[in-house]
């Protein structure tokens, strides 16, 4: 790739809960995006915005144990950030978000992704 061209960067989001039905409240983050855009004057820099839509019933809080990972082997601790309630998304919704910027030492392929490691109060895990 020469320094002309655009990197391509490809985009992933884990999401870490199913729910059964409207009674279970285990996961306090209900779905996540991640926006990457290429900085029009630094094509190896990019600005990275996760947004997640949280569980208000929840206890736990956007940023607690969460990272953005660059796929280079560098990341980002993202802070513990307060959440808006957006009732016109639904019932006991939540959204937060966190941006940063990474510049990239070379051209290539980077997988993006946004970990969450928390979670809700009194959740286990099943054996097996």
């Amino acid at each position: 790739m020469n320094q002309y061209e655009e990197p391509d960067f490809f985009y992933v989001v884990y999401f870490h809960c199913f729910l059964v039905d409207d009674n279970t409240g285990a996961c306090h983050i209900r779905s996540a995006d991640i926006k990457v855009e290429v900085d029009c004057n630094n094509p190896l820099k990019v600005n990275i915005t996760v947004i997640a839509y949280l569980n208000t019933l929840s206890n736990t809080r956007f940023g607690t144990s969460s990272f953005v990972y660059f796929g280079d082997g560098n990341n980002a601790r993202i802070p513990v950030t307060t959440a808006v309630l957006r009732p016109d998304l639904g019932t006991n919704i939540a959204v937060a978000s966190f941006s940063t910027s990474y510049t990239y030492s070379a051209f290539g392929t980077y997988t993006i992704a946004y970990l969450e490691r928390d979670r809700s109060t009194g959740i286990l895990n099943i054996a097996n």
